[in-house]
């Protein structure tokens, strides 16, 4: 029996998307604060050259003596041409082919100083709507944060597109293709496409297809590459223990340098979203999987409005409702099994979805419990005993800094708790995880967790994974 997967949109939740104005901005050259009630913290130092090239940098001594550096391309896999799908991406993986000014051997020497891998994979990632590469400096003294300059400045304008090294790196790419062309991948593209039908993004996923990646051309490289790695569309990004003054004076000496373009900047096409206002359902099927996802979803096209207090209260109380209704469906009720609830949002555009993974031959009853329960959260709301537990875990988490790593063993998932002060500093180290209440023999997993520089309290995030 072939699997089938349904989806259905239902339009009667109202979701903005806040962030949509800043990104719309970011484009023509303002800075989203601009236009905001908001005041950005006072310790950022923001600057525009005289061809466009901007920079946003922090001083900030969470880690002693580190920093990361990134250079933000604000152009991604939305603003490629139907034949040109995945070259975004393919970009990013010719940048790290090195080039006259910083040949390959010599970003890898540096990479090895630097204490981190060498790869587009690692140091580089390619969105929608834009393009970054980035640095993590254990030595954040100004020569080596000059060669990262350097190594920017190289991506920015020198990138060597010769053919055999396109068809090295195509072959790369097309493996990378193959690796990720999951159920789950398809399954998940499939059900976007129909969330954001209309929308000119979702048809353009990072990466592109293994037909579009094995058919661009070296012309399609250069064209692409001299439309958007401009100036006026690239931002550095540092923070980090150095010296604001020295750093702002060397980026402007090193990108001040860069030609802006006459021609003025390329039109991006969003597109617009269909059937906002009406209920739309798809189906579509993926042989040999034996079992259905039912999924429910709204959608909300980007706002222009910008950034505010109300709109993030709103956001976070938008994520903290999504939160409960995930909680409620995790539990599963009579006969329907466990389901799970999200906020996506996209390139400014925002759902909420909601699902339930059931057998092909029940998948008509388990829409109808996913529904029922979906109006019955919307009509009723949540009770105080689901409410308090969240907000408590909700404010720890704001005031302290914590991070709740889970690990599923089984049916079964066992979480700890991570909590740190905004003092906190943390480089690197390992966690074995063990004594879980109510573990199985072999259920110990090791954590391995890296601290990286963020703007705002508490200062780091944690990059973590379970093996």
């Amino acid at each position: 029996m072939r699997p089938l997967t349904l989806f259905l949109a239902a339009c009667s939740m109202v979701l903005p998307g806040p962030f949509a104005a800043g990104q719309n901005l970011a484009r023509d050259g303002r800075w989203a604060h601009e236009t905001s009630p908001l005041t950005p913290h006072p310790e950022v130092q923001w600057g525009k050259l005289d061809n466009g090239f901007r920079y946003v940098l922090m001083p900030h001594n969470g880690v002693p003596g580190a920093a990361t550096l990134q250079l933000v391309v604000l152009a991604g896999a939305m603003d490629e041409e139907e034949d040109e799908r995945g070259l975004a991406h393919f970009m990013e993986h010719m940048a790290f082919r090195g080039n006259q000014a910083f040949p390959e051997s010599e970003m890898v020497r540096f990479f090895q100083e630097l204490g981190i891998e060498f790869g587009s994979d690692v140091n580089a990632v390619t969105a929608f709507d834009y393009t970054a590469y980035a640095l993590d400096f254990r030595d954040a003294s100004l020569p080596m944060l000059e060669r990262g300059l350097h190594l920017f400045r190289s991506f920015a304008d020198q990138v060597n597109f010769d053919p055999a090294l396109i068809e090295q790196e195509r072959r790369v790419i097309l493996s990378e293709l193959r690796s990720r062309d999951s159920v789950g991948a398809k399954g998940e593209l499939d059900a976007m496409q129909t969330v954001f039908d209309g929308l000119t993004f979702i048809q353009r996923s990072p990466g592109g297809s293994y037909d579009s990646v094995a058919a661009l051309t070296q012309q399609q490289f250069e064209s692409f590459y001299r439309r958007y790695y401009r100036p006026d569309l690239m931002v550095l990004v540092g923070v980090g223990d150095f010296d604001l003054s020295a750093l702002e004076a060397k980026s402007a000496e090193v990108f001040g340098s860069l030609a802006r373009p006459a021609d003025p900047l390329p039109v991006r096409e969003l597109g617009a979203l269909r059937g906002a206002d009406r209920l739309r359902a798809d189906t579509f099927r993926i042989s040999n999987v034996g079992s259905a996802q039912v999924l429910m979803g709204s959608v909300r096209e980007a706002s222009v409005e910008p950034d505010s207090r109300s709109r993030r209260l709103e956001d976070y109380l938008e994520r903290f409702a999504l939160g409960l209704l995930n909680e409620r469906l995790g539990r599963g009720r009579g006969n329907t099994p466990a389901g799970a609830a999200r906020l996506e949002e996209l390139v400014g555009n925002r759902t909420a979805l909601a699902s339930v993974i059931s057998q092909p031959s029940r998948w008509e009853n388990h829409l109808r419990a996913l529904n029922e329960m979906v109006r019955a959260t919307h009509i009723y709301g949540f009770s105080p005993s689901e409410i308090e537990p969240a907000r408590d875990d909700a404010w720890v988490i704001q005031r302290s800094g914590c991070w709740r790593i889970s690990c599923r063993s089984g049916i079964r998932t066992r979480s700890l708790n991570f909590c740190f002060s905004p003092s906190s500093i943390i480089a690197s180290m390992w966690v074995k995880l063990r004594s879980w209440p109510g573990r199985r023999s072999g259920c110990s997993r090791w954590m391995r967790t890296r601290s990286k520089l963020r703007i705002g309290e508490p200062g780091i995030w944690i990059r973590w994974c379970c093996t």
